[in-house]
């Protein structure tokens, strides 16, 4: 299971994640954003791969068992 941060959906969530990563994360946060964590995962062979979002597209949970 991976608790992680995900591109928003909702735009109004934008400026308090920006802020967020400013404050506490380095420039490799924002490179993950644009990263597909589910198709990773799956590309790195992990399978039954489920993701959901909360916090109006600003966290996702990602389940996934390996081989």
């Amino acid at each position: 299971m991976i608790l992680d941060l995900h591109a928003p959906r909702q735009p109004l969530i934008w400026p308090g994640l920006a802020l967020f990563l400013a404050l506490f994360e380095t420039e490799t946060a924002w490179e993950l954003l644009k990263l597909d964590l589910p198709e990773h995962l799956q590309q790195q062979g992990w399978q039954s791969i489920r993701q959901t979002l909360h916090a109006g597209g600003a966290l996702q949970v990602i389940q996934a068992h390996s081989r």
